[in-house]
Order: C-alpha cells, then structure tokens, then sequence
C-alpha cells in the first residue's frame, strides 16, 4: 500500500508540481482510505466478501469517474492509478434525452420545450432506464412534490444563476427526494420538508446524488436532513442553512454510513439546529468524508463533525472554515492545511444573505491552485474563497450570489446586480425599464441616492428624486436633505421639471421654461434663440439674443420696462436702447450719479435730468466745431432800406441801458441763457451795422481828405503870390 501511494505521489509531483500540496496531500487520504476499506472488506466481510467488494469498488470507480469529468485533478489521477474505464460511468457532459418541466405544463403532454411535463416526477418516470441518461430542465417556479428517482440515471437543473427561482417544496410529510441511483440537481431550492424518523433527502443503493448551486433550507426531522448510505455524494457551490433536527446525538445535517463517500467543496452549512454538522461513519463499514473551500460553522453542537464510531471513517480537510476542527477525533483525519476557526463574517445572516462581507477572514482563503471552472468568480481577487459563493482564481469578473426569497421587509445585496442581464457591470444593472411609485400620490414614486460621507449641516447627505402633484405641483422634484433633514436642518427642493415643461431651480412652481429663484453664472458664452453664439470677434464672453426678425432684451420692474431692440423692419433696420414703458431713460457712471437724461418728451439732458431743451448742457461743453442751423441771417443790415441807428443815438442807448441795442442784457443770459442761433445773428448784425458805420466813417474820410488836399493847393497858390507881393514891395 505505502508503495503505491509513493509511486501515484511522485507522478503527481510531476504533473502538478510540488508546489500544489493539496492535491498531493488529497490524493494521499484517499488511496489510504481505499486500501483501508479493501482491507476490511477482505477481513470481516466473510460469504459476502464478494459482493461488498464488487459494490465498493464499483461506488469506487464512479466516483472518480466523475471527478475526472467535472475537472478535478484528484479524479483525474486516481482514474489512472486504478484503472478506471470511462465505459463503466455517466456523465454530465454527454447529451442525453432531454425532458422539459413548467409551471404552466400538463402532465398528459409529452414533456417537449413547446409542450412540457407540470411534475418533476413525471419526467422521472417517462425517462429510460439504466444506462441511459435524461437531461430534466426545469422552468422557474414553485412545485410542491415529493421526488423519487426511481434508479434512474438523471440531471435535474433548474436556474444557475438563481438557484432560489426554482423551489422544490414538499407535498407531504416524510421522505421529500429519495435518489438510488444517478441524480445531479443543479441550481433548485429545497424546502419545506418534514419526515419523522426518516430523512428529508435520502441516497441510497450503491448510487449517486451531486448538487450544485442548491439551497437546501426550511427542513426539519428528528433523524436528518439528508441521508447517505452506500452512495457518492457531493456539494458543490451549495448553501445549507436554517434546518432543525431535533434527534439523538448522532443525528445530523448530513448522516453518512456504510461505504458513503461525502464530498463538500465551495458549500457552507450554517445557522441549522441540530446534534451536529455531519455524522460520518455512525453504522457499518466506515465514510470518507472530503471538505474543501467550504464554511461549517454554527451548529448547535461543539463540533462541526463526527468520526469517532467507526475508526475506519476518514476524513479530509483543507482550505476550510470549520468551527472546533481541531476536537474532530478518531478514525483518520487529514488536515491538510489553510484550515481556520473564526466567524464567517456573512453580510446579513438575519436576512439570510450569506454572502461574504468585506473583511471575512473567508475572502482570499481557499485553495490557492483551486481550477473549479464550473462555479461563478469568487468575490476576492487573489485567489478562491471559502463558501457557497467562492469560486476560481478569477479577478475583474461580476459576483454572481443567490437571492432567497425576501418575504417583504428590507435586503441586503452584496455585489454587482443584475436585472434583465446575467453580466451586470455596477452594482444595479437594469436592462429595461424601472418603475418606483408608492401609496402616498402627492409625493408618488422616490428615488435616493446617499453619501454618508456628508454629515455637517446643509450639507445633503441624500438626494431624493419625487414624481409629485396635489400640493407640489404636476412636476419631478430633486429635494436635498441632511443629516438633520425636515426636523429643522436641510430639506429644500432644489431642481423642479414642471410637467408642462417649465424648469424651476430654486422653485418648485416655476411659471416659464426656465424659472430661476437666486443668483445665476454662466461661465462662457450664452445664446437666446442662437444655436451658435455669434463670436467672430473672439470676445472672451458674449450674451447673443437673436430672431431673424426682431429680438429685444428687457429689463423691468412693475412699472418701468428698458430694453435693447433689435429691428429688422419695423421703423428702419436699426438697434435701439430705451424704456418700453413712459418713463425716462437714464444713462449713469457709478450707482445712483445720473450723468444723461433723455426724456419722453425728446429733450436731452447733460448733468440736468430736468432738461429744457432737446439738448440741456450743465457744464463745459467743449468741440472742435458747432454747427447751428437757423432761419435767418443779418444781411438785412445792407438792405438799402435798412435804417442804420446814428451814433449819437446808439451812445445814449448805451448810457441809458449798459448794454448794445438789439441785444439782451448780461441779467438776462445769466438768467435764461443764450439762444446760440439768434446770439449769432445779433452778433452778425453788430458787425454788419459796425461794417456801415466804417464805410460812412470812410466816406466821410475820403471827402474830407479832398477838400483839406484842395484847400492846401489853394493856401500854396496864395502863399506863392504872397511871396511874389513881398519881392514886389521889397524892390528899391
């Protein structure tokens, strides 16, 4: 014996190499305990040596077979070592007769997809027998049966990815599933069941029963949940929680006598009442008992296992969370190492969700080489977990989980869910459509989205999204809340789609498309009726109001309206800035200082806002040049018929009034101003009148000139004849 499990150890070596211990370590337990069992046999068995060796070997060959098919490398050795024809064992991988199973099915119909059985048990009935094997696919919903499998050789599945949408629930009391001979159930609950003195499962006759992806919960007996006599049984990616057996101190969750080969991988058994976990070896020829990557922890008992009646019951151990594994005695234990005792660390077994919460000593603590491509990636990322929900070496990959049924109340889900898609990529991923409502119609269907990270006052530790009416309006709502909410804190509404189309932000009764109650900033260019701001000149931030016609900008209070126009026929194509209303516009520098007025009436003030004229200047006004129109001149001055004033006339005016005729006096500019215009002309006339004065000042001149040049020829005429007098009357 020690000789061949050296030789299979060292070819093992090779394949797998050293570093793979659990492999080498399981394939180790299980030649030992076979060579046990063939030794006992052919020492006590007697005149049925014969027939109980056939029988183990036979149990023997099939459940490595099958190992081998579902991938273990374990089955795959051991098929070698001994042997083993694939002839001699089904398979799951093979098709077979396929039988299909509804809700909606008769049991007179012929078992087709179009046209299925309503039982489970028909289908078994209806299968071949041995050896051929039958596919029964399950369509999800409830079928309250008991099942007895007849010998037959079959796979029940039912939902994969959501074992608790198929729910297999007793009819009656006593046995609910009784398999002897080849039973694989795949993604089924198991529930409701209740037997005295017999189990709720029972496998026996030298068959097999193998369930993954099953929830076995809501059973009771006083004997055990599930029973195995000479049979290959294995759990895979399966959770057993919430049963009571209510037996002696042998009965258990799982009973394994004569011959009966339990394996257990990625499955947790937890929270049942009960004398213990699993029985093994409690009558006859003694179990092997395999639990790997798996969770058994709360039972009621001290122990998880037993293996102390029968010292030829083996049990092997790896990579487990196994509560007092250390006080397992008698018989033969590998442990084979990973092995831990601490609380599982579920996300809310209250809730019956025991998916693995973050900082489970279970995450990342299952067989570092595990290969188990048949279970749904585990939730760590470096290697498989312990559990129902463990799973391959497999990162960046959805955590698939089974929902039991809620029964109303609230849940907990742990993982990306999936709603209309098996792939979900965040937490919730709806293909379809999602409808919230609720009882109260004024507040209707609510929507929240939290941050507990947000705790101080006006901060909004969630936001809620309200379908309203009655109150608040026909509209959707987006209210913000604190952590102190209504009760005197944070609790406002902040965005309101009115369902007439108006928008309100600040408002939750906005009266246009775009209600804004408070401040707004807008950082960039804003268009009103542009589609593109029109920026040609590069402007770091342009207001564009635009209408292919006209288009205005309005500013205005409950009485004044000023605006900026824009015409693109309506009195000329122009752009105005005024008041709407009949009220003044006001031009200002700095709030409250008006610098120009222009009035309704036209006239324009300049440092007056009361102006007079249509240009009313308070101040220097100061230009280049003035232009003043006016309606006459003073070339009437030089009308021949013009009566020019005599000097002597115009100097007592002037001594009589200080001032030029024609002209207003100083009082009166400083006191009514200067008409510029009429100023002109007086002034022109002045000139005019000055420019005649001149001309008969020249005239005068002129003739006076001629007469004192006459009168001094006729003084050198009489000058010269006097002086020829004196030479006259000077001569002796």
């Amino acid at each position: 014996m020690l000789w061949s499990i050296i030789v299979l150890i060292f070819a093992a070596q090779h394949v797998y190499g050293q570093s793979d211990s659990l492999t080498l370590r399981r394939i180790e337990a299980r030649i030992a305990h076979n060579d046990r069992m063939l030794q006992n046999i052919n020492n006590t068995a007697g005149s049925n040596r014969s027939q109980q060796l056939q029988k183990y070997e036979a149990m023997r060959d099939r459940r490595y077979q099958f190992m081998a098919e579902m991938g273990d490398p374990v089955g795959i050795e051991l098929v070698n070592h001994y042997g083993i024809r694939s002839s001699n064992t089904p398979t799951m991988l093979r098709s077979g007769y396929d039988l299909y199973v509804s809700t909606a099915g008769n049991d007179n119909n012929p078992g087709t997809e179009d046209a299925p059985f309503r039982t489970i048990q028909k289908a078994i009935d209806v299968a071949p027998s041995y050896p051929s094997w039958s596919n029964i696919k399950i369509a999800d919903g409830t079928y309250n049966e008991n099942i007895n499998g007849n010998s037959k050789w079959v796979s029940i599945t039912g939902n994969i990815n959501n074992p608790a949408a198929v729910v297999i629930n007793s009819a009656e009391n006593g046995t609910m599933l009784y398999s002897n001979g080849f039973m694989v159930l795949n993604g089924l609950k198991i529930t409701g069941g209740n037997s005295n003195n017999v189990p709720v499962i029972d496998g026996e006759g030298g068959g097999d029963l193998h369930m993954y992806n099953v929830i076995i919960t809501g059973n009771s007996s006083n004997y055990a949940i599930i029973s195995l006599y000479e049979i290959n049984f294995s759990l895979t990616n399966t959770l057993v929680y919430g049963n009571t057996v209510s037996g002696g101190s042998y009965d258990a969750i799982i009973k394994g006598t004569n011959f009966a080969d339990i394996i257990l991988h990625n499955t947790t058994i937890t929270d049942n009442i009960a004398p213990v976990t699993i029985a093994a070896g409690v009558s006859g020829h003694s179990v092997f008992t395999e639990v790997i990557n798996s969770i058994l922890y709360n039972t009621m008992s001290n122990v998880e296992i037993t293996n102390n009646i029968y010292n030829l019951a083996s049990i092997s151990l790896g990579y487990s969370n196994v509560r007092n594994y250390s006080l397992i005695t008698g018989g033969n234990i590998y442990i084979h190492g990973g092995m831990i005792d601490q609380e599982p660390g579920f996300v809310s077994p209250e809730r019956s969700f025991y998916q693995l919460a973050d900082g489970s000593p279970c995450i990342d603590a299952g067989d570092p080489n595990s290969n188990d491509a048949y279970l749904p990636p585990a939730k760590g990322t470096l290697r498989s977990d312990m559990g129902a929900y463990g799973g391959p070496n497999v990162s960046a990959q959805t955590y698939q989980f089974v929902l039991d049924d809620l029964a109303g109340g609230n849940g907990f889900f742990y993982g990306n869910v999936g709603i209309g898609t098996t792939n979900p990529a965040a937490p919730l991923h709806v293909i379809g459509e999602i409808i919230a409502s609720r009882a109260d119609p004024n507040i209707g269907g609510t929507i929240s989205i939290g941050n507990e990270a947000k705790t101080f006052p006006n901060m909004a530790s969630y936001w809620r999204i309200y379908n309203m009416t009655g109150a608040y309006g026909n509209s959707l709502q987006f209210w913000a809340y604190d952590n102190i909410g209504c009760g005197g804190g944070l609790c406002a509404p902040r965005l309101t789609l009115m369902d007439d189309g108006n928008v309100g932000i600040g408002s939750n009764s906005p009266l246009q498309k775009l209600h804004v109650a408070g401040n707004g900033f807008f950082e960039g260019n804003v268009g009103i009726g542009a589609a593109t701001v029109d920026n040609s000149q590069n402007w770091n931030r342009v207001f564009d109001v635009f209408d292919s016609s006209n288009a205005k900008m309005l500013v205005r209070s409950s009485d004044v309206k000023t605006g900026i126009f824009s015409h693109q026929s309506w009195n000329g194509t122009v752009g105005r800035i005024g008041t709407e209303s009949a009220h003044d516009l006001r031009l200002m520098a700095g709030y409250g200082t008006d610098l120009m007025t222009l009035k309704t009436n036209g006239n324009v003030g300049i440092g007056t806002t009361n102006p007079d004229y249509k240009l009313d200047v308070v101040g220097i006004v100061r230009a280049h040049e003035v232009l003043v129109n006016t309606q006459k001149g003073a070339d009437f001055v030089f009308a021949p018929d013009y009566s020019l004033r005599p000097l002597a006339e115009v100097e007592q005016f002037i001594i009589e009034n200080k001032h030029l005729p024609d002209i207003a006096p100083a009082d009166s500019m400083v006191q009514d101003g200067v008409n510029m215009g009429e100023f002109q002309i007086q002034l022109l006339q002045k000139i005019e009148e000055l420019t005649l004065y001149a001309i008969e000042q020249e005239k005068r001149n002129e003739q006076q000139a001629k007469q004192i040049e006459a009168q001094s020829e006729q003084i050198r005429l009489l000058m010269e004849g006097m002086e020829k007098l004196n030479q006259k009357l000077n001569q002796p």
